[in-house]
């Protein structure tokens, strides 16, 4: 150890605890290379809070690190979206945190959570799919994600086997070649019988009920015929 609280690569306790979201429990920075001596003598400076036994953390400290140390607990779901710089419809009230008890979501309380579970689907690119995807299933519609259709490729959604849904993010007019490639992709689709929408962030997000009323408009209205 050198003088001055530091281990031998130079690194102080409260540089470590910025590295790691601010927070740590005791056990984390031992392992670190840091003696008792140091970590009492950053505490007894104002450097470093101890205001749980066994965690410690920096005054500036983000608050879900501090709560999952605390729990003995990880980050997690929409809480560790943010860490990683994911998009979020909204930011949590409390803070998603998983903790290892060897059981999933026992006991009669854990209902909700386990119907969250049951939404999940591996597949989707994008938190708008899956919005969309939770969206029509909630209202009752038989839906296949990234099916693949032949002359076509895949598609978002097919919806009661005959519809095909598909969803555009931010970018969507933006990219040239990838609006030739779905134009072509929806005269396909209509030339081989399907019927074809398509959505936008807006759409999904902020006009979800005119939506569903097109879609069931879609869905039982019959296709004309040619005269």
């Amino acid at each position: 150890m050198q003088p001055g609280g530091a281990t031998l690569d130079g690194m102080q306790p409260t540089e470590f605890l910025s590295r790691h979201g601010g927070a740590a429990r005791l056990a984390h920075l031992r392992r670190a290379g840091f003696s008792r001596s140091q970590i009492s003598q950053a505490v007894n400076s104002g450097l470093l809070l101890n205001a749980r036994h066994g965690v410690y953390q920096l005054p500036q400290a983000n608050c879900d690190f501090v709560r999952a140390y605390e729990a003995n607990a990880a980050i997690t779901c929409v809480s560790a979206a943010s860490h990683y710089s994911l998009w979020m419809l909204k930011a949590p009230a409390e803070p998603h945190l998983a903790a290892c008890h060897r059981r999933l979501l026992p006991g009669a309380r854990s209902g909700r959570a386990r119907a969250v579970l049951d939404l999940v689907e591996r597949g989707s690119d994008s938190l708008l799919e899956t919005v969309a995807r939770v969206l029509f299933r909630r209202h009752g519609f038989d839906v296949r994600t990234q099916v693949y259709l032949a002359g076509i490729g895949y598609v978002d959604f097919q919806l009661n086997g005959c519809l095909i849904v598909e969803i555009d993010g931010v970018g969507f007019h933006l990219n040239k070649p990838q609006f030739k490639k779905d134009i072509r992709r929806n005269n396909v689709g209509a030339a081989t019988g399907y019927r074809v929408l398509r959505y936008l962030y807006e759409d999904v997000l902020h006009m979800p009920d005119d939506r569903l009323e097109q879609i069931r408009l879609a869905l039982a209205t019959p296709p004309r015929t040619a005269r």
